[in-house]
């Protein structure tokens, strides 16, 4: 989840297109809209966004803003489970692997623990998840044979 302006601008500096919410309306008679913010030019103060059949539509910034946060700043990144947003916070990140873990997504886990101890390498929690993914998998049998025949 993205929220604020400062997080979908690093989000999308990243490269990482950002779904956002809007209420093209007011408050008492939303309008809900989903478009893709794909671009910003700062000096134009612009959004650019992919927004219904329109591609690569330019916004006011101020437009934009009023539009988000009618819809409370609801922004969501679709990332691979290897690829970290730019605004990853560890503890968040850690979580959402073990989710993954639980929903009995052991490969996929595999991916998101080691792109959080590509972050943070020093993260208990993600190491421990990750031999637990490992694990699940049947990995360490694979690797533990090997390693008695040598």
């Amino acid at each position: 989840m993205i929220s604020g302006t400062a997080a979908l601008i690093r989000e999308i500096a990243a490269g990482n297109p950002v779904i956002v919410l809007q209420n093209l309306s007011l408050s008492w008679a939303p309008v809900w809209h989903y478009a893709v913010a794909i671009g910003y030019d700062i000096p134009a103060d612009e959004i650019v966004l992919h927004t219904g059949l329109n591609a690569g539509e330019r916004t006011s910034m101020g437009i934009f803003q009023n539009t988000w946060a009618r819809a409370e700043n609801w922004g969501l990144l679709v990332l691979k489970p290897s690829q970290l947003p730019a605004t990853a916070k560890e503890t968040l990140w850690v979580e959402a692997a073990l989710g993954l873990e639980r929903a009995q997504q052991p490969a996929a886990a595999v991916e998101s623990y080691h792109a959080a101890l590509s972050r943070w390498p020093q993260n208990l929690s993600a190491m421990m998840g990750l031999g637990n993914s490992y694990y699940a998998l049947g990995t360490w049998k694979a690797r533990r044979r090997r390693s008695a025949c040598h």
